[in-house]
């Protein structure tokens, strides 16, 4: 797995806390990072060193992918602004147009916005990736790296179809408009009537060559376009998505340091004597340092990413509302643009509850500790110890949460209910009003 020596050197430098300063040099941290990543996180790795924003590569590589990344959306989002005030003052105006580039202009703000903030936290990152990793690396008991494997199991299951569901939905974004016609004049033998199929591409801004006349040119760059967009949106969101398995699985091991305690006071042959109770004791004091790491590190993680998290629940809350209705009024009128709306509202859709279910993991994680504190066995403990679970009981009452933005929003299934019926509510006025 990791290189022996490299392993016993971490293991003496760490002893209990991930926090305290290890004797390794820059070089060995990162070999360890990126082994024990691409064995357990691949899916993570990956996505962020396609998006350059994986903190242990090289700089040059960093800079020129991040450059490219920056000089695709921004020429989007100027191509898009363009179209939005040059066609908004041209007479007749099409509102399906208009509509469509409103659209397309708004999810390439929020993309370019995500991405800054993700280049702006990217010593956080790397600090977060080196404590985390070595923190799981110290895991060497057999059942605590049983708990840890569970969660980095449904974490690769997670990130697989979310990835696989967001790419398909991206790349569909960008061929359909191209191939609709293709299919079309395939199918004009078998329809009645005069039917003409006009060649498109999936974004209605105004590029700088004529898209007519380099169509096909247009239509590669609209691949890159929608690829580099889907490429930052998977990455930001794997990343969350490891966030979330660390964080359970810590709280999950909390949770086994006091089920041990729970069994050890249940044996037959439990004896109270000074040696028994300076063992609870010991026991008590490890799982109750542990638990305060977990909130500590909660609230970090709250601290670094509840400004990007916002960012993305605005974007799902206006996506859900806006390609929602749209979908319905332009069913009738205009397939390429319905289509459009209909998959963009999947992949909201989709965000917002992978968003919500992995939150939903933490809290649940966290909520379940309440219980697990009160049912250990604590009336067998000595009194020194006692104040331990007294201040976990506190602790517990409010289950640890991932918010987006100054605690306006909890990222969790009820959270997720209130977006879908404030959405669902706004589409049926939209609808009613039409």
């Amino acid at each position: 797995m990791i290189n022996a020596n490299l392993e016993q050197e971490l293991m003496n430098s760490l002893m209990t806390d991930p926090r305290v300063a290890v004797n390794l040099s820059k070089k060995e941290i990162r070999d360890i990072v990126n082994k024990f990543m691409e064995e357990n996180y691949c899916w993570v790795k990956t996505t962020l060193q396609m998006a350059f924003l994986w903190p242990y590569d090289s700089a040059k590589r960093k800079y020129a992918g991040r450059f490219f990344i920056l000089f695709n959306i921004v020429h989007a989002f100027l191509s898009n602004t363009w179209t939005v005030t040059h066609k908004t003052f041209r007479k007749p105006i099409d509102f399906e147009f208009l509509i469509a580039n409103l659209f397309e202009w708004m999810v390439v703000l929020v993309v370019l916005m995500a991405y800054t903030l993700m280049i702006s936290k990217s010593q956080d990152m790397q600090i977060f990736f080196k404590l985390s990793t070595l923190d799981m690396v110290n895991i060497i008991e057999p059942d605590e790296r049983i708990e840890l494997d569970k969660c980095i199991r449904r974490q690769y299951n997670l990130s697989r179809i979310f990835g696989v569901l967001i790419a398909v939905s991206f790349v569909g974004f960008a061929i359909m408009p191209g191939l609709f016609p293709v299919i079309g004049e395939l199918l004009i033998p078998y329809l009645d009537g005069n039917f003409t199929f006009k060649k498109t591409l999936c974004t209605t801004a105004d590029l700088i060559l004529d898209r007519d006349d380099y169509f096909y040119f247009w239509y590669f760059y609209t691949w890159v376009y929608m690829a580099v967009q889907a490429t930052v949106v998977i990455s930001i969101a794997m990343s969350f998505l490891y966030i979330v398995s660390y964080t359970e699985g810590k709280f999950n091991i909390v949770g086994l340091g006091l089920y041990k305690l729970y069994e050890f006071t249940s044996a037959d042959n439990f004896v109270n004597n000074k040696k028994v109770d300076d063992k609870i004791h010991e026991m008590m004091r490890e799982v109750h340092i542990n638990h305060f790491r977990c909130i500590e590190y909660c609230n970090h993680v709250n601290r670094i990413s509840r400004s990007l998290l916002f960012i993305l629940w605005s974007l799902i809350l206006a996506s859900l509302s806006f390609t929602g209705s749209m979908s319905v009024i332009l069913i009738h009128s205009n397939l390429i643009v319905f289509l459009e709306m209909s998959v963009s509202f999947g992949c909201a859709v989709s965000l917002g509850f992978f968003i919500s279910y992995s939150g939903q993991i933490v809290t649940d994680a966290s909520g379940s500790l309440y219980e697990k504190a009160y049912n250990c066995g604590w009336y067998h403990f000595p009194k020194r110890s006692i104040v331990y679970v007294q201040l976990m009981l506190v602790r517990c009452i409010r289950p640890c949460e991932l918010n987006a933005g100054p605690s306006v929003i909890r990222l969790n299934y009820e959270s997720f209910s209130i977006i879908m019926n404030t959405a669902m509510s706004y589409i049926t006025v939209m609808v009613s009003l039409v």
